[in-house]
């Protein structure tokens, strides 16, 4: 019998966006973020308003929508904030996530060093990380140079790496990342997964981009 994971995390990753996608047209939200538990249960969310939205009718209009998504979830497990518009030096538009440009992956000497460059919102940044030149060490040095670039991109988020792990189910093989992420007091654990096709690097790359690619609409 396989191992059903990667599906089931595909499946509720899909469910997830498509969640996010209609809360963020619900009217003074810039962004938002959705976790589930499982199919019937939220696990966290995160909504962003605009500058002079009302908190209080916000959340009750993301609570309808999750409502009648059929979605169990407590109060507390929604998180509904403002933006402050002088605060922040970039224009805010949507799009939250990073937008991958690419990866440069060097060996030598039993070492591995990976640069990604990503942008955020127009500005570029770049994210590079060295580690032993080992299957994992090699996902690891991805996945971290993805993180640096993350948090350059970035104010008051903290990320770290959890951890990386490989799977293989139906002759497939992936890899899948464990992220911490760290806001204020708010932590998460944001979970990965890319399936090796190219290389262990562009896999271990674009896991975690997926990760982080909701929680930086927070």
């Amino acid at each position: 019998m396989s191992d059903p994971t990667p599906v089931g995390l595909e499946a509720t990753r899909a469910v997830e966006r498509e969640i996010v996608a209609e809360v963020e047209q619900i009217p003074g939200v810039l962004a938002a973020a959705i976790w589930l538990r499982d199919a019937q249960h939220l696990r966290e969310g995160f909504v962003t308003g605009a500058p002079g939205s009302s908190i209080a009718v916000l959340r009750a209009a993301v609570s309808d929508l999750l409502t009648r998504r059929g979605l169990v979830f407590r109060a507390e497990d929604l998180h509904v904030a403002l933006v402050d518009e002088d605060a922040i030096p970039l224009p805010l538009w949507r799009g939250r996530g990073l937008v991958f440009d690419r990866l440069e992956s060097h060996r030598a000497d039993n070492w591995v060093t990976c640069r990604v460059y990503v942008t955020r919102r127009g500005s570029p940044a770049v994210g590079e990380a060295r580690e032993i030149d080992t299957e994992l060490g090699r996902a690891r040095a991805a996945a971290r140079a993805v993180l640096d670039a993350a948090s350059k991109t970035t104010r008051g988020i903290t990320f770290g790496l959890e951890g990386v792990h490989f799977l293989e189910v139906v002759s497939r093989r992936y890899v899948l990342v464990s992220i911490e992420a760290a806001f204020g007091r708010r932590h998460s654990h944001l979970p990965g997964v890319g399936t090796i096709e190219r290389s262990i690097e562009d896999a271990a790359c674009l896991a975690t981009l997926n990760a982080l690619e909701r929680w930086l609409g927070w």
